[in-house]
Order: C-alpha cells, then sequence, then structure tokens
C-alpha cells in the first residue's frame, strides 16, 4: 500500500508538471527495453509466456514501462540541480581511503582441476592439457574441457582473493602467488588435488587507489575513481531529496 500511494504521489506531481505520458522519446526507449527483455528471455514466445505467468499482456506490461519512463523522468526533473563539489568527493575518499580504497595483494584466479591427489591420471591429465595451453590454447577452452569442478563452466574463474585468503587452501594460495600478470603455471599438486593456475588483476604490493585511477565497470566503461565517487554520492542525495518529496 505504501508503495501504491508513492506511486499515485508521483502521478500526480507528473500531471502538475506537465510531463508527457508517451512522448516519441518514451515510446522509443519503451520499444528497446521490451526488444531487450524479449531478447534476454530467449525469443518472443518465451517472453509472452513469462508476461503471462506474472499477469500482463504485451499492452499491459508497456503500458507499466512508460510509465517508469514517466516517473524516471519527473525525478529527474526534480533532482537535477543537485551537484556534489570536488571538496565533497575528496573528503569521501580520505574519510574511506583505507577501508574502501587500498587494494590488499591479490589477484584474480582461475583453474582446471583434474583431480585428487591420490588419482593416478590426474597428473597425466593435466601435463596434456599444459601441452595445449603452451600451444596457444585458450584458457577458458580448456578448463572447460578437462574441468572437474563447478568452476569449469566458467572458464575455470575462481573470483578475486588476497594472497592470504583462508577460503582457499594454502598450498594453493602459495601456487598462485608465484605468477605473474597473465603467467599460466604448470601443473601443481596441492591438499585439494591436481591444478593448472592461472592469474589476472595481479596485485603483488598494498596499492592505494588515487582519484585519478580508471576504474572498468561491469559494462566495459571506464572512468575515474573521481567522478564514480562523485556519481555514487549524487545518486545518495537524489535519492534522499526524493524521499524529503515524498513525505
Amino acid at each position: 500500500m505504501d508503495q501504491k500511494m508513492r506511486t499515485q504521489l508521483m502521478l500526480k506531481k507528473a500531471d502538475n508538471l506537465n510531463i508527457p505520458v508517451d512522448s516519441s522519446e518514451m515510446q522509443e526507449e519503451a520499444d528497446k527495453l521490451m526488444a531487450e527483455q524479449e531478447e534476454t528471455a530467449g525469443g518472443k514466445d518465451a517472453f509472452d509466456e513469462l508476461m503471462e505467468m506474472n499477469g500482463y499482456t504485451r499492452e499491459t506490461y508497456r503500458a507499466e514501462v512508460l510509465q517508469g519512463l514517466r516517473l524516471e523522468k519527473l525525478l529527474e526533473d526534480s533532482t537535477q540541480e543537485l551537484t556534489v563539489s570536488d571538496e565533497e568527493v575528496t573528503e569521501y575518499y580520505e574519510e574511506n581511503k583505507e577501508a574502501d580504497f587500498t587494494i590488499e595483494p591479490s589477484a584474480t584466479l582461475y583453474h582446471i582441476f583434474f583431480g585428487k591427489p591420490e588419482d593416478g591420471a590426474a597428473e597425466a591429465t593435466a601435463k596434456e592439457a599444459k601441452a595445449k595451453l603452451d600451444g596457444g590454447a585458450d584458457f577458458e577452452d580448456i578448463a572447460k574441457e578437462y574441468g572437474q569442478d563447478s568452476s569449469a563452466t566458467s572458464g575455470g574463474l575462481l573470483g578475486n582473493y588476497p594472497y592470504d585468503t583462508t577460503q582457499l587452501g594454502a598450498d594453493f594460495m602459495a601456487e598462485a602467488e608465484k605468477l605473474n600478470e597473465g603467467e599460466i603455471s604448470e601443473p601443481v599438486k596441492t591438499s585439494f588435488g591436481w591444478h593448472i593456475i592461472y592469474v589476472k588483476d595481479v596485485v603483488k604490493e598494498e596499492k592505494v587507489q588515487t582519484l585519478d585511477e580508471e576504474i572498468e565497470g561491469d559494462d566495459g566503461t571506464s572512468q575515474t575513481l573521481k567522478e564514480q565517487i562523485r556519481s555514487m554520492l549524487l545518486s545518495g542525495k537524489k535519492n534522499d531529496r526524493v524521499a524529503e518529496l515524498l513525505d
């Protein structure tokens, strides 16, 4: 009920400010969003089935998408004067430098697991896979072909870990720490079994990020840490302003 009330308040405000219900720009954006969602769902039939499961037709769902775009426009217009100064960015950075912007010695780890230590065939299989890697084969492909654990489906990715993590075996991490950026290990035997290890994003010494450092996002785009902090602080200000306006 609270959410419904807030939506009605925003729609009334949108009416007062003469924000269009379905401008040509909104129609175009709705088409784009629905096309992307249809592709993600696996095609037209799968998308229609998903909408039906959630109580929508294409028409009612499109109307909800357009309403959402209208409310986005309202919130944009209601918060457009908000800014974040360089001083605010610097203050946040200094207050959170140690906790959020200091990178421990770490690496993004990939591995191919061939079998337990007592598995007699694991070492030979690992050497066979390493020969393919040395010949130029892609690590992800070899991980999917040879991997004997759940990481194989994601190309052997384990994740980004500090070298002193306790989530992975100490002997495994000791082998990983020997590797430099982009390096692939020889077959190694740990207490868990036989592996080939691959590392990226290697940080050998503690590193403090600077405000001018480029940070790559999940979508492949990059921005400086300064702009990333500015965006985060601005988002917080906008959320606070919207809450105030709704109240």
